[in-house]
């Protein structure tokens, strides 16, 4: 394993253990976050749900005589005001059943098997219909007549590795196309009903025109760049760095050797390592593991995310790699691995999940064809932050402005295609968004939650964390009561110590000294590198839904 292991650790000192607080559980206020769709299943309709606030540290902080929320471990925080977690309105769409990965075999396969007496070989792979082999018209031989130019422009791209098909590969990768969006939702992406009808709507017309050179991932992964076209309108090509991404993230070029050439670098087996220097990176709520769902690739039932079950949805993901690496790593300790035996990659799985001492954990993953890095951190009580490091362009902006339509609030228009597809289903709210939601939140118990979301997401920002933190600290008890339970995760003592000198309750100052005096304790993981009290919180959660 070459990757290099962090020597930093998170700002502030250590200080000696103490309890620490939580704020208080209650029922969700109404759904204020945008609405995102989630997996559906083949029968049943969808539930909604509703994404409760991320429920607070584990610390002590300041409780009054309010009626206190019930915890794992230690009193939360709490005020006469009841606060509520964010929710997310993100309805959960049923999962996918398991589906067998297999391309339908072709007709012309079909009937050549058929007219031969001898038994059809069942221990052959079976091969997919873009890799087929020549059967009856030479490649390019088809482009005739409106399609004759793009038979010159495979002349002109060979060199690229670019190889043009013919017409039974065309049609038959057409078809497979077509068919893989007329039955189930597929495991590996969050479908919405917005994202699959718009699949269906690009894969209708098309047909493969030319395959790219193979490029090949971790866990023995291959990926075939795919350029596809519209009989209909022969100038423009369809490209996609692997067919198993979503046809509605397919990316328009003109027909030109210019344009494969570039489509082959941005997203493709020719696309360069990522430059951290240069790279842009975002961070935005994720949600809560309570009440974000994704499908069981074995029942097909919807499930809370914890980090097991986020490992096998991600392992079916086209977009990213399937395996997760922990903050105590700065790049894929895997990259550049060689195959592993079973027992060698357990072993390697298990090592690579370790995490910079006394830090938030975090685990990545690298996404295919972009090689941006997508981050999960795993706060308090199963708040869930992303942290996504790319490479910006404008070369798919155009694809990701069509994708904004469907998805509220909107991505960024220069992330990565592929970013977009494994993102797709959760929550992305970032800062902004969520401070003007708290400008025009009055409900207090909601607007509590927004607090608690934003200080997550600006956690690694101490200036940007400070000012929402005061700005909350001037409004009502329960925004403080958010602050005194993120400045207790994240070792912001100053805003303690600030709260405790401007809180009108003498009991919630006499609860900030105590904590002041004890000290505040780091983040707590188990041997995977986890959040040692995710499950439990996970648990309360799906107690207090009960409930309710």
């Amino acid at each position: 394993m070459t990757a290099t292991k962090k020597t930093a650790k998170q700002t502030g000192t250590k200080p000696a253990p103490a309890k620490q607080a939580k704020a208080t559980k209650t029922k969700p206020a109404p759904a204020k976050p945008a609405a995102k769709k989630q997996a559906k299943t083949t029968r049943k309709k969808p539930a909604t749900t509703k994404a409760k606030q991320a429920k607070t540290t584990r610390k002590k902080p300041v409780t009054t005589k309010a009626k206190q929320a019930k915890t794992t471990r230690k009193k939360p925080a709490t005020t006469t005001a009841k606060q509520a977690k964010p929710t997310s309105k993100t309805p959960a769409k049923p999962a996918a059943k398991k589906q067998a990965n297999k391309e339908p075999a072709s007709k012309t396969t079909a009937a050549k098997q058929a007219a031969t007496k001898k038994p059809a070989n069942t221990g052959a792979r079976a091969d997919k219909p873009a890799a087929l082999a020549r059967r009856t018209t030479p490649p390019a031989e088809w482009l005739v007549g409106p399609l004759a130019p793009l038979r010159e422009l495979a002349e002109a791209v060979a060199n690229l590795g670019v190889r043009a098909v013919d017409d039974d590969e065309s049609q038959d990768a057409g078809q497979a196309l077509r068919e893989r969006y007329a039955e189930h939702w597929t495991l590996g992406v969050l479908w919405s009903p917005a994202l699959w009808d718009a699949c269906q709507a690009r894969a209708r017309p098309l047909r493969l025109w030319a395959t790219g050179p193979v490029q090949r991932g971790a866990h023995d992964r291959e990926f075939t760049p795919s350029f596809y076209l519209d009989p209909a309108d022969p100038g423009r090509l369809w490209y996609t760095p692997d067919p198993a991404l979503p046809a509605a993230l397919f990316v328009p070029l003109p027909a030109t050797r210019a344009a494969i050439e570039q489509a082959l670098k941005e997203f493709g087996p020719h696309t360069p390592p990522l430059d951290l220097a240069e790279a842009k990176t975002v961070r935005a709520f994720m949600g809560e593991a309570g009440f974000l769902r994704v499908p069981n690739p074995y029942s097909g039932e919807l499930e809370p995310p914890g980090p097991h079950e986020l490992d096998r949805h991600f392992n079916f993901s086209p977009a990213v790699t399937p395996h997760a690496w922990g903050s105590a790593f700065l790049d894929d300790p895997l990259h550049d691995a060689g195959p592993l035996s079973a027992f060698q990659e357990v072993v390697a799985l298990r090592e690579i999940r370790e995490q910079v001492a006394d830090s938030v954990p975090r685990f990545t993953r690298r996404a295919w064809f972009s090689r941006a890095l997508v981050a999960i951190e795993m706060h308090s009580e199963g708040r869930y932050v992303w942290e996504v490091t790319y490479r910006p362009s404008g070369f798919a902006s155009g694809v990701v402005a069509e994708l904004n339509k469907i998805v509220d609030p909107p991505f960024p228009a220069d992330l990565p295609l592929n970013v977009a597809a494994a993102l797709h289903g959760f929550l992305f709210l970032d800062a902004a968004w969520l401070e003007a939601a708290i400008a025009g939140e009055t409900d207090l118990r909601q607007r509590g939650a927004l607090v608690s979301a934003a200080l997550a997401v600006v956690s690694d920002d101490i200036v940007e964390a400070a000012r929402i933190a005061r700005a909350a600290l001037a409004r009502h008890e329960v925004d403080q009561v958010a602050v005194a339970n993120a400045a207790l995760q994240y070792n912001w003592q100053f805003l303690l110590e600030e709260l405790g000198s401007r809180a009108a309750s003498a009991e919630l100052r006499a609860q900030l000294i105590t904590v002041l005096a004890e000290g505040i304790p780091p983040p707590q993981v188990d041997e995977h590198g986890e959040p040692a009290d995710l499950y439990a919180s996970i648990r309360d959660t799906e107690e207090e839904q009960d409930d309710a």
